[in-house]
């Protein structure tokens, strides 16, 4: 089967990433079921429990660094930046841009 393309950019190496298979609420907690009002406190309980367990899965990951280097690449704007890729949360996602725009 021929290299995937996403943005223009070989994705194939998502088939080799350890999240494969895992429910994608894990990465992207609570963002399927959003309220006006915001998250209660037992949403927020989740959610932290969520990215924790995104992060742990992140870390065993043979292709850590192709994720990030692909949301890095591909998501420019904050207010679009969601969930956990390549072990990072959109906060430090920002922080690595700001970093390299500064360098």
């Amino acid at each position: 089967m021929g290299a995937q393309q996403h943005h223009g950019g070989d994705v194939s190496w998502r088939d080799e990433a350890a999240c494969v298979g895992t429910d994608p609420d894990t990465f992207f907690p609570g963002y399927s079921d959003d309220q006006p009002g915001g998250w209660n406190l037992q949403q927020k309980l989740e959610a932290i429990e969520a990215e924790a367990t995104a992060k742990q899965i992140c870390r065993s990951c043979p292709v850590e660094l192709d994720c990030l280097n692909y949301v890095l690449q591909t998501v420019k704007t904050p207010s679009v930046d969601h969930g956990i890729w390549g072990g990072t949360t959109p906060l430090e996602r920002q922080h690595i841009r700001t970093a390299r725009v500064v360098a």
